[in-house]
């Protein structure tokens, strides 16, 4: 699966068409009459997302996936002087191509403001559009927009409907945002249990959100019995899969020897990782740690 990164968005993009690498045929307008003359036929294919000259030609020819991919080319400056705006307005080509996927991540830059006029209704428009397309990540935005009362009416029913669609779909953090929702008795009567069973499915397929939800849980014996052990590996997990903070957490309670064995080599190793991805309090406490006397 190719998967991109808009540095406010991380999703897959156009897995399917990737997979197959199907080419297909498109006639010119007009198509054969009866004097037996053919019109030319155009051959059209979903480009490389690496190659920007093949996408824009592809593009330019009515491909609607080679559009989205030509699109984040420009949102990233890949190949390409960097143009969020253009990259929107390509975006806008691809789901209206049929793209669900792009249109949950149009709406987020309207919702942003990201190369185009923040405006949450249109952010809105868009995650139906996704959502109805069969994105999750365009429910579980939607959902999001509903319970914030964000470019929409809040509604909390509709926030846990299209939570749950999108944990149906795979979406993960609909299922992570549903089981907050049961957790915090949000909209429903409170439900640890089923809190944990979400939060389960979410870490079960390595969403750190829901690891670290799930090890909060074991560690307080939130609807469950008290497992620090178990905690610690939940915490773990989580940080392996991209929550830095958890992994700054976690290094903080090695070198405290709280719950854990005290361990600065652990320590320091969790606060490494959060630091070399981009978490600037990885960093102070490894400082801090090297600092020691």
């Amino acid at each position: 699966m190719t998967c991109i990164r808009l540095g406010f968005f991380i999703l897959p993009l156009f897995a399917a068409n990737c997979a197959t690498g199907a080419a297909s045929s498109r006639a010119l307008p007009g198509g054969p009459d009866n004097t037996g003359i053919k019109a030319e036929a155009v051959q059209v294919h979903v480009c490389d997302g690496a190659d920007f000259n093949d996408c824009t030609k592809q593009c330019d020819k009515g491909d609607s996936a080679s559009c989205g991919k030509l699109g984040v080319m420009y949102a990233q400056g890949d190949g390409v002087a960097q143009d969020v705006a253009h990259a929107a307005v390509l975006f806008k080509r691809a789901c209206d191509g049929g793209h669900a996927v792009v249109c949950g991540l149009l709406g987020l830059m309207h919702e942003q403001g990201r190369g185009v006029a923040q405006d949450d209704s249109r952010a809105v428009a868009f995650y139906k559009q996704g959502c109805a397309g069969g994105d999750a990540r365009g429910c579980w935005r939607l959902g999001a927009s509903y319970e914030n009362g964000k470019g929409v009416a809040k509604d909390l029913d509709r926030a846990m409907e299209f939570y749950k669609l999108a944990c149906d779909r795979g979406g993960m953090p609909g299922c992570v945002l549903l089981g907050v929702m049961y957790g915090n008795g949000n909209g429903v009567k409170q439900d640890n249990a089923r809190a944990a069973t979400l939060f389960t499915q979410a870490c079960d397929n390595d969403d750190a959100l829901g690891c670290r939800y799930l090890g909060v849980m074991y560690r307080t014996g939130t609807g469950m019995a008290q497992d620090i052990a178990h905690a610690v590996v939940l915490f773990k997990k989580a940080c392996d899969k991209g929550d830095l903070q958890v992994c700054v957490s976690l290094g903080i309670l090695y070198h405290l020897g709280k719950e854990v064995p005290q361990d600065d080599a652990t320590a320091a190793s969790l606060f490494k990782q959060a630091c070399d991805r981009g978490e600037p309090l990885g960093c102070d406490q490894l400082h801090r740690l090297d600092m020691r006397p």
